[in-house]
């Protein structure tokens, strides 16, 4: 997956940086000594950091004469996102979510955060009522059952229905093709999410080691005269 935008919003002296686009080969941050050029590049350092042994620090990092103020407001601060960049999955890592959970994506750019408890966020855009209608896909459930199962949006409501369908069974009541059915919906639940509560989770889980990592250094003078970008 490729970068293409950064937004540092209450970062040492940076306020709201608005979104910054970020070009497919090279990006130069122009600007005048004290203008937040090196706070916007040490926030996106610490989005996903090479050295693990780097963190968002309010009293550090917060810039020190909005702390106290948005404190007496009521602000949450080690909830607030210094950092927000949104990434184009490449076609590997579409291929790669495309194999597990279907056609489920509704845009290749996903966006991640982390906020002052560092806390990394992410928002994938994904339809997870089209991923249900995949795993209901060529299996047999009675007219009721099939109704309840469709109107689900959520893989939390999957699971519920099916909690449910197992607790309200009776002997009598046995349907061998539905139980059956029901037994391969959970086993195609369990292969692509898990025990997680949400689909995005799921994926994330496979996308993570893609996320770029990120390098950061000022020690000029121990730079070699010239340098092979590539």
């Amino acid at each position: 997956m490729k970068l293409i935008e950064v937004t540092v919003r209450k970062f040492k002296n940076i306020i709201d940086s608005n979104n910054v686009k970020i070009e497919k080969d090279i990006t130069c941050l122009i600007g005048k000594n004290e203008s937040g050029k090196t706070s916007f590049l040490q926030a996106l350092y610490q989005l996903n950091p090479v050295r693990t042994n780097t963190n968002f620090i309010v009293e550090d990092n917060y810039p020190a004469w909005l702390e106290k103020r948005d404190r007496m407001k009521g602000v949450e601060l080690e909830k607030v996102r210094p950092i927000t960049a949104s990434f184009q999955l490449e076609d590997g890592d579409t291929k790669l979510i495309k194999e597990t959970f279907g056609d489920i994506l509704t845009d290749n750019i996903i966006t991640l955060s982390k906020d002052y408890d560092n806390n990394l966020n992410y928002s994938i855009p994904t339809d997870e009522k089209k991923f249900i209608k995949e795993l209901l896909k060529e299996l047999s459930f009675s007219k009721e059952v099939r109704s309840e199962l469709s109107k689900c949006e959520t893989i939390n409501c999957l699971k519920n229905i099916i909690e449910g369908y197992d607790e309200r069974q009776t002997e009598e009541d046995v349907n061998e093709k539905e139980i059956e059915s029901i037994s391969l919906l959970k086993q195609r639940l369990d292969n692509t999410i898990g025990e997680n509560e949400s689909l995005e989770k799921s994926i994330f889980e496979i996308l993570e080691n893609h996320i770029p990592k990120f390098i950061y250094f000022d020690k000029y003078s121990g730079l070699p005269y010239s340098v092979k970008i590539q």
